[in-house]
């Protein structure tokens, strides 16, 4: 089955991308402020 593109990405695919990027920034923010125990910094 070929790949092709979509004319447009569904709203949900959207939504779902949108809400992973927030999630992966707040806990980047969350991990800068106070790191992993064991991490190396």
């Amino acid at each position: 089955m070929p790949l092709t593109a979509l004319a447009r990405t569904p709203d949900k695919i959207g939504e779902a991308a949108a809400m992973v990027a927030g999630n992966a920034a707040h806990l980047a923010g969350l991990l800068k402020a106070a790191p992993y125990p064991g991490g190396k910094g």
